[in-house]
């Protein structure tokens, strides 16, 4: 699927609630046809071309998530994740191969509907956020961070 198969066939699915875009070539412009998602609860898009423009168009567009997978846009900053910190309904997060580093992922501590997240394979998240996301964020039930797991306490 790319921006072009997007933006012909999703803007008529308003009451779609998972929309399955693994792999897809999908960019920020394609996220322009999202418009209409209020209802959408669960999106995938791992793997694309996502930046941080897209996930700000994902947060306006798609304000009801609950789940999320970002993994493997390696155009996603901690500009992408203030975005995604907006997403209260949260509780499944992916931003595994993305540029994040420790401190998106403490402006993420505020989602408290989070108990997944992934950060996995993110060179800018070290040991510092294992050690802020086992004090501040209890809420949280599993991590993944690089070749960590922190089990629930």
């Amino acid at each position: 699927m790319t921006d072009r198969g997007v933006l012909a066939a999703i803007p008529e699915l308003e009451f779609l609630e998972t929309l399955d875009l693994f792999a897809a070539n999908v960019s920020d412009n394609g996220i322009l046809a999202f418009r209409n998602l209020r209802h959408l609860k669960s999106l995938e898009m791992c793997g694309g071309n996502v930046t941080d423009v897209g996930a700000g168009r994902i947060v306006s567009f798609c304000a009801n998530l609950e789940t999320l997978n970002l993994g493997q846009n390696g155009g996603l900053t901690d500009v992408g994740a203030a975005h995604v910190a907006t997403l209260r309904k949260l509780t499944m997060l992916n931003r595994t191969g993305s540029r994040i580093t420790d401190t998106g992922v403490r402006n993420l501590c505020c989602l408290t509907n989070l108990r997944t997240l992934a950060v996995k394979d993110c060179r800018g998240v070290t040991n510092e956020s294992v050690a802020f996301l086992k004090t501040q964020c209890a809420h949280l039930r599993e991590v993944g961070i690089s070749h960590f797991h922190i089990p629930p306490p």
